[in-house]
């Protein structure tokens, strides 16, 4: 299954074989939920910035990606 942490040698493969098709990356649903989505970007990579935005702290995404980490936020 590719979304267990270990072995990594399947996801692995997986990426490079992305890679080698001349992607700039992937994303995939994380083993922390499936209503998470993970982004990973192949270097080098070229981003186009559209414009930036502030995060909410309270936003509730936010918050659970901190607790699904073990993070806190310091003020």
């Amino acid at each position: 299954m590719l979304q267990g942490a270990a072995p990594r040698s399947l996801t692995q493969l997986a990426s490079r074989i992305i890679y080698n098709a001349g992607f700039d990356g992937i994303s995939y649903t994380s083993r922390y939920g499936r209503e998470i989505q993970n982004w990973g970007l192949f270097e080098p990579f070229k981003l186009d910035p559209l414009g930036t935005t502030d995060v909410n702290i309270d936003d509730p995404d936010f918050q659970k990606a901190l607790q699904i980490h073990g993070l806190q936020i310091r003020q």
